[in-house]
């Protein structure tokens, strides 16, 4: 029979039991506690997975891509654009500085709905960088804008184009210089491009057609030529090449009689009749004129279809082949379009004769080519010629007379005796030369410039304007800009991109970090619109903070502060946390722009508190950005308009963001676009402006953009996020509990079995408490 140890002779097997129970009840308590924060940790780890998985878009694979590329499908809540306008009311005070007050009356809402999508998007750095382009299209709601109110209401306000103009210009008499550049362009070589030089093509064209034909025959005979020019299909080298009109296409069907009459010279409108009448009439046909087409139709015998299959050949075969190098290399220029230099400076195309005289429809005053110009006009013995490359060099270069502006930069030139740059950027090396152009471009300025200036002011389009509220805010051309600046012609506030085309003409492209390194820094621009800082203001700004697509970092703390790059303000604009708020069941942590924005800065060039300054982002157009109703802003200029009134719950920006994912969840942003009447445009409006009383803030309208979480959405994130965190803070809760509970009932159990042992050693013969303490 086994012995036990001494130490538990005597002691009984429920002691023993009561023993075994309190180790079990200890061990497993404390197995569950550290159990516990095991559980916290992975369904922690799960819970973050998820929110990582939908928020960290690093690729076209990732699960939250479709709604991150397109805010308009895949059941996104709808994003809102929202325009209140101001609507002069004492335009005639205003302008006949009788005024006291500006005064207004708000015309709205005017409502749409806003689609961004992402285009071109490309992933970079593993996936750690994402860069895109934006495409946004409008689609009005007259259901959640003003009774009765359409796009077609017409607003009358301020200009800021105009006042950009006159800021590039340094005036309003300055602009009729400004533009003569621009005009010579639009009047002069517009025609020689669109219409003379496609005329010489067309004029040269019958010769060198005639010779081609007769070395295709000599090879073959006169009915063999036509049929192949007319339904050959197969690819043709040698000098059957630019000689079939069916190549790539089906046969054209075009009869033996009718290719017969087409190249007869002596049939009137024949592609090898010379008169000025045939070859204008093929030139307007290549240009798609259904008149002309009729004509050759009618006269051939052809179809418009096979009119335009002949068409396309010369356009896109023939003549690009044969034509254009005959000419090109007879005249000496690299291009045919060059041609219209050449025409200008020297004349020598037509033999010295102005396109003034052959195209008398045109009704130009004088002669357009500056030669023509100078020894018909100044009278001088010395015939002045220019080359085609001085004249390119001179009207197109980098610093060309055809863009607004050069030619107060060459006149400040002659003025201060700078004959190197004359020479250097507008290659004019002869006194003479200089003294033609200077002397020609007045001319024009004041025959052509100022009566556009004229027009487009008595139009309607000068500093006040009447314009619908869709011109206003989503489509307008100014006409002045347009002439000034083409690229930046379009002039309303949010442009509205019809087409794909259309948006990727803008050039605009984003790259920001996606957040999959690291996610706290998940939406921060790397770039914005293709520059990684601005230069608007005194000094260059780094451009910093998250984009606008509505993701911050996850796990937000209470007082976390954010930071975002706003396309409005072009700057980093910080956001407060305000209070806690719940939106349809969701908990969001709501905040505000912090109020310092509005404060004076003179890193920004502000120095009007309330208002931000947009001047050089306006070009020079003085706008400034304040909260809707001019709140926050200084009262002075406030307090000089009569139909503004300031309302707390509409004038302030609400951010709402769910602290777990860092989603915005609903937000209301708001601002107001004001134009400045500053003093220091007193001595630039002097031509028809020249009454205006200064130092006020007109108003020109209020932009809001608001959204919220749809009720999908909300269910959603109550379903998952809510759900996954309320099971990791229950499993932990249960298992922490049930593990210090377990161990809490160990120490009587334990209290239990020493008693017992206690008791059970005693009766043992010869056991004493003190001899074996130890053992227990």
């Amino acid at each position: 029979m086994v012995q036990r140890p001494a130490f538990l002779r005597g002691v009984s097997k429920w002691t023993m039991c009561l023993f075994i129970l309190a180790a079990l009840l200890f061990v497993i308590g404390v197995c569950l506690f550290c159990f516990s924060w095991l559980v916290r940790y992975e369904i922690e780890k799960v819970v973050q997975d998820g929110i990582y998985d939908t928020i960290i878009v690093d690729s076209k694979d990732a699960s939250g891509y479709q709604s991150w590329e397109d805010n308009y499908d895949h059941d996104h809540p709808l994003l809102y654009e929202q325009f209140f306008l101001y609507n002069l009311t004492n335009l005639a005070e205003i302008h006949a500085g009788t005024n006291t007050k500006i005064k207004v009356k708000q015309m709205g809402p005017y409502t749409y709905v806003a689609k961004k999508l992402k285009i071109d998007v490309e992933f970079m750095d593993h996936g750690n960088k994402v860069g895109y382009g934006m495409w946004n299209t409008f689609y009005f709601r007259p259901d959640l804008s003003c009774a009765g109110c359409t796009q077609e209401d017409v607003i009358h306000n301020i200009n800021p184009a105009y006042l950009a103009a006159v800021s590039q210009a340094g005036g309003e008499l300055e602009i009729i210089p400004a533009i003569a550049g621009p005009m010579i362009k639009a009047n002069v070589f517009d025609f020689l491009w669109g219409t003379w030089v496609p005329d010489v093509i067309a004029e040269w064209r019958p010769p060198i057609l005639k010779d081609a034909m007769n070395r295709a025959v000599a090879g073959s005979s006169i009915d063999t030529f036509y049929s192949t020019w007319a339904n050959a299909t197969n690819k043709n080298t040698g000098v059957w090449q630019a000689l079939t009109i069916s190549y790539k296409h089906n046969p054209s069907g075009i009869s033996l009689e009718s290719a017969q009459a087409l190249f007869d010279g002596a049939t009137p409108y024949s592609l090898l009749a010379r008169d000025t009448e045939s070859t204008r009439t093929w030139r307007r046909v290549q240009l798609g004129d259904a008149t002309a087409q009729k004509q050759i139709g009618t006269s051939f015998g052809v179809s418009t279809d096979q009119v335009t299959m002949i068409a396309n050949w010369l356009t896109a075969q023939f003549d690009p082949f044969l034509v254009h190098p005959n000419l090109t290399k007879s005249f000496d220029v690299e291009t045919v379009e060059d041609l219209a230099y050449l025409q200008w400076g020297e004349g020598v195309v037509t033999g010295g004769v102005s396109v003034q005289t052959l195209y008398p429809e045109m009704n130009f005053t004088q002669a357009p080519e500056l030669a023509g110009w100078y020894n018909t006009s100044m009278l001088h013995d010395r015939y002045v010629s220019l080359s085609y490359r001085t004249s390119k060099l001179l009207l197109g270069g980098p610093e060309g007379l055809f863009n607004a502006m050069s030619l107060a930069d060459l006149i400040k030139s002659v003025e201060s005796l700078d004959w190197y740059k004359i020479k250097t950027v507008w290659g004019l090396s002869e006194y003479e030369d200089m003294l033609a152009v200077t002397g020609y471009f007045a001319d024009f300025a004041y025959v052509y410039s100022r009566a556009k200036l004229n027009e487009i002011v008595e139009s309607g389009n000068g500093m006040f304007v009447n314009r619908t509220v869709y011109q206003w805010v989503m489509n307008v051309t100014d006409p002045l800009i347009a002439l000034l600046q083409p690229e930046n012609s379009q002039t309303a506030l949010i442009v509205n991109e019809t087409t794909i085309e259309f948006a990727r003409k803008k050039n605009m492209y984003y790259v920001s970090l996606t957040g999959k390194d690291n996610v706290n820094k998940i939406g921060q621009y790397i770039s914005w619109k293709n520059v990684t800082e601005v230069d608007i203001y005194g000094a260059p700004v780094k451009v910093t903070g998250v984009n606008d697509a509505g993701q911050f970092e996850p796990f937000l703390g209470d007082g976390t502060k954010l930071h975002a790059w706003d396309d409005n303000y072009i700057r980093d604009l910080e956001l407060v946390p305000v209070k806690d708020v719940t939106i349809k069941g969701v908990k969001a942590r709501r905040y505000e722009i912090s109020n310092s924005t509005w404060d004076i800065n003179p890193t920004y060039s502000q120095y009007i508190q309330g208002y931000v300054n947009m001047t050089g982002y306006e070009h020079g157009s003085p706008v400034f950005l304040t909260n809707p109703h001019m709140y926050l802003s200084d009262d002075k200029y406030f307090n000089k308009i009569e139909g503004v009134v300031r309302n707390r719950t509409m004038d302030t920006v609400i951010i709402d963001i769910e602290p777990n994912s860092g989603t915005v969840i609903h937000y209301y942003e708001g601002l107001q676009i004001n134009v400045y009447l500053d003093p220091r445009f007193a001595n630039m409006l002097t031509v028809y402006n020249g009454q205006l009383q200064y130092d006020y803030m007109v108003p020109v309208m209020i932009a809001m953009e608001f959204s919220e979480l749809g009720n999908k959405d909300a269910d959603k994130v109550k379903d998952q996020l809510y759900y996954g965190i309320k099971m990791e803070s229950t499993m932990f809760w249960v298992f922490l509990g049930v593990g210090l509970g377990l161990v809490v009932l160990s120490v009587p159990a334990c209290g239990g079995f020493v008693w017992k042992y206690r008791r059970d050693r005693s009766r043992v013969e010869g056991y004493s408490a003190v001899d074996h303490q130890m053992a227990i």
